[in-house]
Order: structure tokens, then sequence, then C-alpha cells
């Protein structure tokens, strides 16, 4: 990874500037398109993945996002080794599950915290049957109510974004790790926007296709963008990341 625009004499977090923002839109296109087929699939047995948690009774979702929380922090690290040369084996993605207890509790903390926030906020805003409807079956909920406990979640999320990022890169740990995401989240808020700008788009983007396109089609076409986009936000996480952790990213 060429580093050559970063501030390399101080630890991240650090501040993001116009330029390196720009820089990193590129630099994830690069690493997405190199092996593109390769990256869709690791995408593809991580959505799997991620949905056989919510077969578990009543706590489902919990799961869901926990799982989601460190295959994503695996992707991460695996889009970080292809920077510096590796190609992507898409089975290695079940690797994520192999990771030592704090690195898998602090990646765990950093989902259920804002997992925690939305479901307080909908006990508060909708009653307990809602929030535990959440849990275990959140498809059975109104549109209207699933938007609202998205718009929660995402909002909750913000200052913990950089999670992976503080994990993957930045290798640490426990509370220092989550304190220091929200650190780089507060130093980085147009990022941090527009990362969660991009999850809420990607919402919006499926259910004007479904609603265009019914049937088979339309769940094809969504069920294709989806991955796509789901992948290159991946490599553009990884991308900021490594601005964010420049002399951590590359000495890895």
């Amino acid at each position: 990874m060429n580093t050559t625009t970063f501030d390399m004499a101080t630890p991240g977090p650090h501040r993001i500037t116009l330029p390196q923002l720009a820089q990193s839109f590129g630099h994830a296109g690069r690493l997405y398109v190199r092996h593109l087929w390769r990256w869709v699939l690791t995408t593809i047995l991580m959505a799997i993945t991620i949905e056989i948690f919510m077969l578990l009774p009543h706590v489902g979702l919990a799961f869901k996002i926990a799982a989601s929380g460190i295959l994503g922090a695996q992707i991460m690290a695996m889009y970080m080794a292809a920077d510096h040369g590796e190609k992507p084996r898409p089975w290695r993605v079940w690797g994520a599950f192999a990771k030592p207890v704090g690195v898998t509790a602090t990646l765990v903390a950093g989902v259920w915290l804002p997992l925690a926030v939305a479901l307080a906020w909908t006990v508060f805003h909708d009653g307990k049957t809602v929030a535990a409807t959440v849990l275990s079956n959140p498809g059975k909920l109104s549109l209207d109510a699933q938007l609202q406990f998205k718009m929660a979640l995402f909002a909750a999320a913000m200052p913990v974004t950089f999670t992976a990022a503080v994990v993957v890169i930045g290798r640490r740990r426990g509370l220092a790790a989550l304190s220091t995401a929200v650190v780089a989240a507060l130093r980085n808020p147009l990022p941090v926007l527009m990362l969660s700008g991009g999850s809420i788009g990607m919402e919006a983007l499926m259910d004007v296709i479904f609603k265009a396109i019914p049937g088979a089609v339309g769940i094809t076409i969504g069920t294709i963008f989806t991955l796509l986009l789901l992948t290159y936000m991946a490599a553009w996480s990884y991308a900021l990341g490594a601005r964010i952790f420049p002399a951590d990213a590359a000495s890895h």
C-alpha cells in the first residue's frame, strides 16, 4: 500500500483530509476489481453464515448482529492482506470464529452496544412486545416499525463505526479499542456519515428495486446489487481505516 501521503510520525486515529477521502474511493475500487468475484463469493459466504444465526429462537437478531461484526472484521483483515499482495480466499472468512477471545469480545461489544441502545429506544417508543419481536423475528413487524428500529440502530452505531478498523488495523482490544473507535469517529464525522448513509441508501435502493420489479426478477437484481455494494463498502471501510491508522496499516 502506498502510504507516502500519510503522516506516519504519529499514531492514529488520524483525521482524514478531503484529498485522502477522495483517494480512499480509488484505493477501495482497485482492491475491489482486482479480485471481484472472489470478494463477491466471500460476501455470499458471510451473508449465508450471518443468516444462519437468525434461526436461533428469541435472540436470533442479537447473534446475527454479533456475527456480522466478527465476520465484517475478518473481511477487513482479508482486504488488508490483499492490499499487501495476498490473493483472497473466500473460505477464510470463517477464520473469524477462531480469533482470540479478546478480539471477538471487542468486536461483539462494538455491535451490541448500538443494538442495546436501539432496543432501549424501541422499548420506550413501542413497548417490550415490539422489542422482543425485533430480536426474534423482525420480519413480523410493520415496515414502519422496521424502519424506525433500523434508523435507531444506524444512529447508535455511528460513534463506534471504526471498531473493526481499530481492532484489525490499529491492533487494539477491549475498552481501549472502543474508546479509540469513538475518538476516530469524532475526528472523522464526514466518513462516518457517508458510511452510515451508504448503509441506509442500500436499504432504500433494495426497497425501490423490490417495488419496481416484483417477483423473482426483482429479488435477483436486488440481491446482485446488494452483494456488489456490500463488497465495495467493505473495501472502502478498509481504505478509510488504513488512512485513520496509517502507521499500523503499513506495519502489518
